[in-house]
């Protein structure tokens, strides 16, 4: 059995307060996968700018590209259709977002993502994704690419072509913007995080649901729209703001950002993240189960905690050490088996000297942690995270009945993002829930608390 494809995501849940989304994919009632995406759409993984090239390091067989932010993109010399020079505008996609001490990763071989196929830039020829055949009847023209998708296998040859003509158009357009424009300037947002979800090969996906109604109607409008036999699946939630806490969701992310994960029967796993790799420990503890059950059923909670948690980079697995290298090599097959099914690739590199399973992760978006800063080890939450969090609290007390005005009340650090970063956005929500928001001092509060009650206006 692979862990990693039999997990079917069935239900998504989409929590939106002003500056922040997140998109939660359970499959049952079970978190199988949590997106935050937080600012600009413009600068998130899959954006599309006009960048300009502002400096080529053959030493690190990239270049580092300008689009707009403080800190410059990098492109992979072998990303690009031709050799870069300093100076040159490039139409470029984030394709990996920013970490420590590391900017965001772009290619200058931009994909447009549809339901049946992806159009590919820079790579001409029709391709099909694993386990997909050709389709006959769907012609390209001598430099444009494609790439089919699973869904494309039962769908009629006319609808895929007209999808394919659609993105054409698309891609036009975004060229015929960057003729016109000036670099560094973002050309096409990140799609909404819910929205590969939706166009998922399987029809597993029963409904999508959304805690406010203004995102349920803009989501509703653009399916309408692009997928219209798809739109009645996204749905209004009467839990309203309240629609994680009832889905059970909010205590989930809790235990997934905890350090130590139980396993089934005895032992757990130990998960430090750290800047350079994630070191990822199998404890046997009071167990009385064999090296070999012991690791065993650590694999599949390993491969969760990847997805999850949004792990990135290099990883290092410390399993419980069972025998040699006949036992290595078969346990190495049964993680690879695990991490099939996980949306972003894994690389089994093999066992090091001293008897870690090495493996990489490709670091698509920040780690759950980083966004968060859980307490872990020593780790306090971050500020803005707590910020958030009063956020959404102020949201779902203003979903309460009669309720006008909503008082703050928050310790030093929560008072300062309050009202200095998270400032526009809690006026965004007053307006929207119709309340007043008041932030009261609190100094009998630690700096990173707050309590929320309804209030005087």
């Amino acid at each position: 059995m692979n862990p990693g494809a039999s997990t079917v995501i069935d239900h998504v849940l989409v929590d939106r307060v002003p500056g922040e989304t997140r998109v939660a994919a359970l499959a049952g009632t079970r978190l199988v996968d949590l997106h935050i995406v937080r600012g600009d759409r413009h600068f998130a993984v899959g954006s599309i700018h006009l960048g300009r090239v502002a400096q080529v390091v053959a030493g690190f067989d990239g270049a580092f590209v300008d689009i707009g932010l403080e800190q410059a993109a990098f492109l992979r010399l072998g990303d690009a259709p031709a050799p870069p020079r300093p100076g040159d505008a490039l139409v470029v996609q984030i394709v990996r977002a920013a970490g420590g001490e590391k900017g965001l990763g772009v290619t200058a071989r931009p994909r447009l993502a549809g339901r049946h196929l992806d159009w590919l830039v820079g790579r001409p020829g029709l391709r099909a994704g694993r386990g997909v055949p050709l389709l006959p009847g769907l012609a390209l023209a001598a430099e444009e690419g494609a790439e089919l998708k699973p869904a494309a296998v039962d769908a009629d040859t006319a609808l895929v072509a007209a999808e394919l003509a659609r993105l054409r158009q698309q891609w036009a357009g975004l060229v015929a913007e960057a003729a016109r424009t000036l670099a560094p300037a973002p050309l096409l947002a990140a799609p909404e995080p819910w929205l590969p979800l939706l166009l998922q090969p399987t029809a597993a996906v029963a409904r999508i649901s959304f805690a406010d109604r203004a995102t349920h109607m803009a989501a509703r409008a653009d399916a309408a729209r692009r997928f219209p036999d798809l739109a009645d699946r996204l749905v209004l939630d009467q839990a309203g703001w309240r629609l994680f806490d009832e889905a059970g969701v909010e205590e989930q992310v809790a235990a997934a950002l905890a350090r130590r994960v139980p396993l089934p029967g005895g032992g757990e796993l130990v998960i430090d993240e750290g800047e350079a790799a994630t070191l990822i420990d199998v404890d046997a503890g009071a167990s009385r189960a064999g090296p070999g059950t012991i690791n065993r059923k650590a694999v599949p909670a390993i491969a969760a905690a990847l997805r999850l948690r949004a792990i990135g980079g290099q990883i290092l697995v410390d399993f419980v050490h069972e025998g040699g290298a006949k036992a290595r090599d078969a346990l190495a097959a049964v993680v690879r088996e695990a991490v099939a099914g996980d949306p972003e690739p894994v690389e089994i590199a093999g066992w090091s000297r001293l008897g870690f399973l090495e493996m990489t992760r490709r670091r698509a978006r920040p780690s759950l942690s980083s966004l968060l800063a859980a307490p872990v080890a020593d780790r306090a939450p971050s500020a803005l995270a707590r910020g958030y969090d009063a956020l959404r609290a102020a949201a779902r007390t203003a979903a309460g009945p009669a309720v006008v005005a909503i008082a703050i009340e928050a310790g030093r650090e929560v008072e300062a993002v309050l009202r200095g970063p998270l400032a526009a956005d809690l006026a965004v929500l007053a307006e929207a829930a119709i309340v007043t928001i008041r932030i009261a001092p609190a100094p009998a509060l630690a700096a990173a608390e707050f309590r929320i009650a309804p209030g005087r206006p």
